[in-house]
């Protein structure tokens, strides 16, 4: 699933952190999808160095009014998000 779909998110996640991934676990599924044998969601935590931790969530069983497709970049002093139709920064201090 990740190889077939989600692979370009996991290349901006490695992009914006400027490193791979030392080890990951996961967990999926397949709940609706039965054609093939790719899981139709999962979740995966990743282990970067600097002790920085990575959720990655995927599902093919979104409904079609949600296709977000975006990444979350969680720090101490806010976050920023990117998507393909927008990018938004956010400090948590009301600016």
């Amino acid at each position: 699933m990740i190889v077939e779909t989600y692979v370009h998110n996991l290349d901006a996640i490695n992009w914006f952190l400027g490193a791979h991934p030392l080890k990951a676990l996961g967990t999926g599924g397949r709940t609706v999808e039965k054609r093939g044998d790719l899981l139709d969601h999962m979740s995966v935590t990743y282990d970067y160095p600097g002790n920085v931790q990575m959720t990655f969530i995927g599902s093919q069983m979104t409904p079609r009014y949600f296709p977000l497709d975006r990444e979350r970049y969680i720090g101490d002093n806010g976050f920023i998000e990117t998507a393909r139709e927008y990018w938004t920064y956010n400090t948590g201090a009301g600016r």
